[in-house]
């Protein structure tokens, strides 16, 4: 996959597109039904049968993900409700009709790093929420999930996760991302994340659905980021997320939400 390039040269480090979560649980089977596998294809016969990144059902025809994901491949089908990185032996396989990237995504610093995907049919899914578009629900100290497919070691050797795993990470001030990345600027559309040691989205994440988890199960959980570059759980070094509340009016615009 692509690598960002452009983020951690002077920590001699590469911030890549993230599939590995380090240091999570497995989520319980039929839970966070939300979460989308995306797949070039769902031949069973294929090498290439399993998610190679993720995103989120955000209404039954739609699935928001990271653009710097539907570049690196084809997306051409979603596992949606999947349990297993395969897909087949739970939720959904939809096709992907068409895939629309945010205007304004740039590929040297992934800002603006969203992507839609229309499904070929509505999923029988429910939709995670979308956040305030004040951004009011991303607040500095704050804990929230990461949850996809992955590893559990940074290991060269490593592979994914068959089950869907979750970690969580604590939201940063933009100052001490920036301090911690040594970075110049972090763009409106990015919000940083994390830094515990070995606990981190990793290599082949890109898209995984960072979450605020509050009462009643899945049923409020909002979706505040998209993950999009990890170093994999380096300490001191957090994980850089697309804020979604930034997304909003172009989401809105797209979807035709009301």
């Amino acid at each position: 996959m692509k690598a960002f390039t452009t983020f951690l040269i002077s920590a001699s480090l590469t911030l890549a597109p993230v599939s590995a979560i380090i240091g999570g649980q497995i989520v319980p089977p039929g839970s966070k039904g939300y979460t989308v596998g995306i797949r070039t294809t769902v031949d069973a016969n294929s090498p290439d049968d399993f998610s190679f990144c993720a995103g989120a059902l955000i209404t039954t025809n739609y699935v928001l993900t990271t653009a710097s994901c539907t570049t690196s491949r084809k997306p051409n089908y979603v596992s949606v409700g999947a349990h297993y990185i395969n897909g087949a032996e739970d939720g959904e396989e939809i096709m992907v009709s068409s895939v629309t990237t945010h205007p304004k995504f740039n590929p040297e610093t992934y800002a603006n790093d969203f992507a839609l995907l229309k499904l070929s049919k509505a999923s029988q899914h429910q939709p995670i929420n979308l956040p305030d578009s004040n951004g009011s629900d991303i607040q500095s100290g704050m804990w929230a999930t990461t949850i996809g497919w992955g590893s559990t070691s940074n290991s060269p050797t490593a592979t994914s996760s068959e089950e869907l795993q979750s970690v969580q990470q604590q939201v940063i001030t933009n100052a001490a991302c920036l301090k911690a990345l040594d970075l110049s600027t972090l763009d409106t559309s990015q919000f940083c994340a994390g830094g515990e040691k070995d606990k981190s989205p990793c290599d082949g994440d890109s898209g995984d659905p960072f979450v605020k988890e509050k009462a009643k199960g899945d049923d409020d959980d909002v979706l505040i980021g998209l993950v999009t570059g990890s170093t994999c759980g380096v300490e001191g070094l957090p994980s850089i997320y697309a804020r979604v509340p930034s997304a909003a009016l172009w989401i809105k615009t797209v979807t035709k939400m009301a």
